[in-house]
C-alpha cells in the first residue's frame, strides 16, 4: 500500500462499526495499491452488498480514467470491524465465485484491531493460492491526508442497514455481496507494520 491508500483504508475501517469494501487501485504495479475506492454498497457490521449497478459503474469510471480491469478490479479489499480479519466462509465463496477465473486476484481484509489478512490467488499455468505479507511503502510521496474527501466518498458510497454504531463523524455504514460471519479463528500474528 502507498501511505495514502493505507491512511484512507484505515480511516474507513476506524470510522464505522459496519464493514466497508471496495477495490485497490494499482495503476503502476500490480502489488502496489495506490488508492482504495468504495463502490455503492449496503452494509451491516458483518455484511456488504454492492448495489446492482455499482460494479459496472465503477469499471466504466475506471476505464474512462484510462485504467484496465487488471489495474482496478484485482485487489478486493474489505474491513472486519471489531473482529479478526480471517475470511468467513462467505468471503471464501465470494472470492472464488467472483475472482476464480481471473489470472490473479488478491483478497485483503483489515480489522479495527489493525490486523490484516492478505492472500493472492493465481490462475496462470498451475493455479495457486498463497497467504502473503502486506506492508506500507512509506517511500512513496504522500501529501496531507484528505479526510474531508474520504468522508464524502464514504457517505456517498456506503449505506448502513442500521445495525451498527458509528464512530467519530456520525457514520453508520460499510461492504462485498451479502454474507454473514461465524466460526472465527484467532490469528493474532497477522499484523501490518
Amino acid at each position: 500500500f502507498t501511505s495514502y491508500a493505507w491512511a484512507k483504508l484505515r480511516w474507513c475501517c476506524h470510522n464505522s462499526s459496519d464493514e466497508c469494501g471496495g477495490f485497490g487501485i494499482t495503476p503502476n504495479f500490480p502489488d502496489l495499491v495506490e488508492d482504495f475506492v468504495m463502490l455503492k454498497q449496503d452494509v451491516t457490521p458483518v455484511t456488504v452488498e454492492f448495489e446492482d449497478t455499482a460494479v459496472a459503474d465503477f469499471l466504466e469510471d475506471m476505464v474512462e480514467r484510462g485504467l484496465q480491469p487488471h489495474q482496478c478490479m484485482r485487489v478486493w479489499i474489505h474491513t472486519h470491524p471489531n473482529m479478526n480479519p480471517t475470511p468467513s466462509s462467505v468471503d471464501e465463496e465470494t472470492f472464488e465465485r467472483v475472482f476464480g477465473n481471473c489470472d490473479y486476484a488478491i483478497m485483503f481484509i483489515l480489522s479495527t484491531k489493525d490486523t490484516c489478512y492478505c492472500r493472492i490467488q493465481t490462475n496462470v499455468g498451475i493455479s495457486t493460492e498463497q497467504k502473503i505479507e502486506a506492508a506500507v511503502d512509506y517511500s512513496t510521496s504522500f501529501g496531507p491526508s484528505n479526510e474531508e474527501a474520504w468522508e464524502k466518498e464514504f457517505d456517498e458510497a456506503v449505506s448502513s442497514c442500521g445495525y451498527g454504531q458509528s464512530y467519530g463523524q456520525g457514520h453508520g455504514h460499510s461492504y462485498v455481496n451479502s454474507y454473514g460471519y461465524g466460526n472465527w479463528v484467532d490469528d493474532d500474528d497477522d499484523t501490518v507494520s
